[in-house]
C-alpha cells in the first residue's frame, strides 16, 4: 500500500478514536447532569418544597451540555408564606470543558407569586416579547457556590400583582458579583455592560457585594403616582455593599450589617426622565433607627422643574419650593451648550429628612423591616 494512504487511514482512525472518546466522555457528562438535576429535585421535595415540570431533556451534543426543563413550576414552604414560580420553559446550558459557569434561558410567560408580612398571596406576571427571551450567567466557585452572575432581557411587560396596570421596559441588564474586601478596596471596575463575567476571586463569604443597573425605556402605567411623565429613558447604576450579611430575619440581618460598619456606595448614577437629567456618587449606610443616612454628589439638569413638580403632586410644601428656587437657584449654571441650567450640590439624607445643599426639601417615609 502506498505510503500517503496509509498515513490518511491512520488519520482517520485516530480521528474516530477521539470523536468515539469525547463522544462517550459527553454521554458521561451527560448522565451526571441529569441525575444531579433529578438528586437536586428530590431533596427539595423532601424538604417540603413542591417541584413539578412535564419533561427533562439533557442535549446540546457536541459543544455544549443544555438541561431544558418544559412547563416548570417550583413552590417554596406551600403550606405557609413563601413565594411560587410558575414558568414556561427554562433551559441551562454549560460547557463541558467550563463546568463553573451556568448559562441560562427563560422565554414565555412566568408567574412569581409571593405572600409576606400576611398580606395574602400576590401574584407578579413577567411576559417576554414575541422574539426574546431573558437570558443570563451564573458563575460557580470551587465549593458550587454562586459568586458571579447577570441578566439581560428585552422587551418586558412586568405586572407587579392582580390588577395592578403593566410596567414595560425595552432593555433590563443586572450584573451581581461577591467579593472580598482585599479585592474590592482600590479597584474600579467597569459594570458588566456586555453581559460577559470578568475573572474574579471567588469568596465564601459575602463581605463585598456589587450590583450594577441599566434599565433602558421605561414606561410607567398612567395610574401609577409619579412626579413626571410616564417615560423614563435611562436608569443606571452601580451598587457597592461592603459588610457581611448574617443569616436572620430581615431585620436581623441589616441590624448586624449596621452595627459591623456596612455601606453601600452608589458609583455612576445617571437618570433621564421627561426632561430631567441627574448623574452622581455617593454613600449611604443605616441610622440606629435603621433609615438611610448619608449624602451624594449630584449633578441635576432642571432642578426647577423638578420642584414645581414635586409641589404639584403634594410630595414638597411650596414653602419649602421658594426657599429651594431662591437659595439653589444662584447655584445653578448654564453650560457651554445651553439646555436648562444645572445644578452641582450635596444632597444629605439625616433623620428622614432630604437636605440639598443648606435646604431642606422633603421628608421621608419611614422604612419598616419586618
Amino acid at each position: 500500500m502506498p505510503r500517503r494512504p496509509r498515513l490518511l487511514i491512520i488519520f482517520l482512525g485516530l480521528l474516530a478514536l477521539l470523536a468515539g472518546g469525547y463522544s462517550g466522555w459527553w454521554l458521561f457528562l451527560a448522565s451526571g447532569v441529569r441525575d444531579g438535576a433529578q438528586t437536586w429535585i428530590a431533596e427539595r421535595r423532601a424538604q417540603g418544597h413542591e417541584v413539578a415540570y412535564d419533561s427533562l431533556h439533557v442535549g446540546g451534543f457536541p459543544f455544549a451540555l443544555q438541561l431544558r426543563l418544559d412547563d416548570a413550576s417550583y413552590i417554596l414552604n406551600p403550606d405557609g408564606e413563601g413565594w411560587a414560580w410558575r414558568g414556561g420553559d427554562i433551559a441551562v446550558t454549560l460547557r463541558p470543558w467550563d463546568q463553573g459557569h451556568l448559562e441560562f434561558l427563560l422565554g414565555g410567560v412566568h408567574r412569581l407569586t409571593y405572600a409576606f408580612g400576611g398580606s395574602g398571596w400576590h401574584t407578579a406576571t413577567l411576559r417576554m416579547g414575541a422574539a426574546a427571551d431573558v437570558e443570563g450567567m451564573v458563575g460557580l466557585d470551587g465549593a458550587g457556590l454562586p459568586w458571579a452572575g447577570f441578566l439581560d432581557a428585552e422587551e418586558l411587560e412586568v405586572t407587579p400583582h392582580e390588577g395592578a396596570p403593566p410596567v414595560t421596559l425595552r432593555r433590563f441588564h443586572f450584573d451581581l458579583r461577591r467579593r472580598s474586601p482585599s479585592e474590592a478596596v482600590g479597584k474600579d471596575d467597569e459594570m458588566l455592560a456586555d453581559g460577559k463575567a470578568a475573572g474574579l476571586t471567588p469568596a465564601h463569604e459575602v463581605a463585598f457585594l456589587q450590583a450594577a443597573l441599566v434599565l433602558e425605556g421605561l414606561h410607567l402605567p398612567e395610574a401609577m403616582v409619579r412626579p413626571f411623565g410616564p417615560e423614563v429613558k435611562l436608569v443606571r447604576g452601580r451598587l457597592d455593599l461592603s459588610g457581611t450579611l448574617p443569616s436572620g430575619t430581615l431585620r436581623q440581618t441589616v441590624e448586624a450589617w449596621r452595627d459591623g460598619g456596612g455601606t453601600v456606595e452608589l458609583n455612576g448614577f445617571a437618570l433621564h426622565w421627561d426632561g430631567l437629567d441627574v448623574s452622581g456618587d455617593g454613600t449611604l449606610a443605616l441610622d440606629r433607627e435603621l433609615q438611610p443616612t448619608g449624602s451624594m454628589t449630584l449633578s441635576v439638569r432642571g432642578f426647577g422643574t423638578v420642584i414645581d413638580a414635586l409641589v404639584a403632586k403634594g410630595m414638597v410644601k411650596p414653602s419649602s419650593a421658594a426657599t429651594a428656587h431662591v437659595i439653589l437657584g444662584q447655584m445653578e449654571k448654564t453650560l457651554e451648550e445651553g439646555g436648562a441650567p444645572v445644578l452641582k450640590a450635596p444632597f444629605t439624607v439625616q433623620n428622614r429628612k432630604l437636605f440639598v445643599g443648606p435646604v431642606r426639601l422633603l421628608k421621608l417615609p419611614t422604612i419598616v423591616w419586618k
